[in-house]
């Protein structure tokens, strides 16, 4: 076996790594630790970020035409965006009595089709139709301190718009105004860090750290703003 193909199965196990944090995720999820279930997506997210370039480097495809890089790569992402942050609805109680079963499942079945959706990107780094990001839908409504009824609605609103094709950026894909762009994703970054540290740690609320608060809100609207913007262009 050469040096690439052991590359590029180096960087299968790389992805599939991401499923091992998944499943860290789930378990600190059942016990109640939403500081690791955090930490754990978190890294899952990251592995999922940078996998992709590796392959490309290492040509995946040619070196290991039985395995299917995509495939791997959306079990993966379907089990830590979609089905753990579906757990984590009906777990932790993020919606009103009664309606966290319901919820969840809706999450987990409108993933499926997300998943299943063969125009899900376009040609200019976006998706088409809410992106099944449960992991950091789940995030803002823990963060922000959300109620339940108020997460209740943005969850139906996204799985609503999981079936609208509107547009949604990528944050290291779409390329209107790269700089500005990547100046957003590591405000975003950064203020997210503070906000678990304040949050899940030190068991504080988001009021009570406002500059950050703040920082995190405004980089989410630069990101919402673009993909309205190519939603109604």
């Amino acid at each position: 076996m050469s040096l690439r193909s052991l590359a590029a199965y180096g960087v299968h196990l790389f992805t599939a790594s991401g499923i091992a944090f998944g499943f860290l995720a789930l378990i600190a999820v059942i016990q109640g630790d939403r500081l690791m279930a955090f930490v754990f997506l978190g890294v899952a997210l990251i592995i999922d970020g940078i996998d992709g370039p590796l392959a490309r480097a290492v040509k995946v495809q040619q070196q290991t035409p039985q395995i299917d890089g995509q495939s791997l790569d959306y079990v993966i992402d379907y089990v830590t965006y979609a089905l753990i942050p579906a757990l984590m609805v009906w777990q932790w109680n993020l919606v009103p009595d009664g309606w966290g079963l319901t919820a969840g499942i809706a999450i987990a079945m409108a993933s499926a089709f997300t998943f299943a959706n063969v125009n899900m990107k376009t040609a200019d780094g976006y998706f088409l139709g809410f992106p099944a990001i449960w992991n950091l839908v789940v995030f803002y409504l823990v963060i922000l301190g959300l109620g339940p009824w108020v997460s209740f609605v943005i969850i139906g609103l996204c799985l609503i718009l999981t079936f609208i094709p509107t547009a949604y950026a990528h944050p290291f894909r779409v390329r209107q105004i790269p700089f500005l762009k990547i100046g957003a994703t590591l405000v975003w970054i950064i203020a997210a860090g503070v906000l678990v540290y304040e949050v899940l740690m030190m068991e504080q609320t988001a009021a009570d750290v406002p500059i950050f608060t703040g920082l995190f809100t405004l980089s989410s609207l630069y990101f919402f703003g673009i993909s309205l913007w190519r939603s109604l262009n």
